[in-house]
């Protein structure tokens, strides 16, 4: 009872907010071994989890669909055809599409620099006019962020190196967010993070899936999979081995398809 207790505050309720619309269509993804026919739908309003054990092609996907790795097959957001050619290419406007990395310190954030230019260098374009920043544009987009997002500082001027895990996480998301991207790529997002801010993170999700966002989310936390996800993916040997969604997303349905080898479509 008192497990059940803690995890209920831990985890917000799943309240209904998947739409008709197919935010992110992936169709027959391969990458040599890596990936082998990869089929999948994310839904706009809706929270996908990808599950199986570690090392079973699931970071590919994640970088192959962030244009990190050149995978071959389609992939289609919002209905568009498009090639992603690179990360920069997946942040486009006309695209999209916004990944968390496994590695926030090495791949998500500059350590040494603020918490501000860390937030607005990917969006600078937004507030120059003529070559010169509107720096109270760029002080109110940065304040709204942080306020959004309860990222906890002292000031947007220190280092990002300098706040705790939790709060370095939350800059990496809202990073994301100012880009205007709508198909959101969680990977192992909590680790590292404590629990405190564990709950206000998944608070967050559930509150992004509800304003329409698009999210693929991978946890090695099974009880992560089990209470964020409205369905889980497995993979298992670079193939979707099953999909689990409503009362079929349990841990041994979740195990049963992680160790086996066959494939399903989403």
């Amino acid at each position: 009872m008192k497990l059940s207790r803690r995890l209920e505050r831990l985890y917000p309720e799943k309240r209904q907010s998947v739409r008709e619309s197919v935010a992110l269509r992936v169709r027959d993804l391969e990458l040599g071994h890596r990936l082998r026919g990869i089929d999948l739908d994310v839904r706009a309003g809706e929270v996908v989890g990808v599950g199986g054990l570690q090392g079973q092609g699931q970071l590919e996907l994640f970088l192959s669909l962030f244009g990190v790795l050149r995978a071959h097959g389609q992939i289609e957001v919002d209905g568009t055809p498009v090639t992603i050619r690179s990360p920069r290419h997946a942040l486009n406007a006309g695209i999209g599409l916004a990944l968390v990395p496994e590695d926030r310190q090495n791949q998500g954030l500059l350590l040494p620099k603020s918490v501000r230019e860390n937030l607005t260098l990917a969006v600078a374009r937004r507030f120059a006019r003529y070559g010169v920043l509107d720096l109270a544009q760029e002080r109110a987009l940065v304040a709204d962020a942080v306020r959004r997002l309860n990222i906890v500082l002292a000031s947007p001027e220190q280092p990002v190196g300098s706040l705790s895990g939790g709060n370095q996480q939350k800059v990496v998301i809202a990073k994301l967010l100012l880009t205007q991207a709508r198909v959101l790529l969680l990977y192992d997002l909590t680790r590292g993070v404590d629990v405190g801010t564990k709950g206000g993170i998944f608070e967050l999700i559930r509150q992004l899936a509800e304003d329409g966002y698009a999210i693929l989310f991978f946890s090695t936390d099974m009880q992560e999979l089990l209470h964020v996800a409205d369905r889980v993916a497995v993979i298992s040997d670079g193939a979707v081995s099953g999909l689990l969604e409503g009362d079929e997303i349990t841990e041994p349905a979740i195990l049963r398809a992680a160790i086996a080898h066959g494939k399903a479509v989403a």
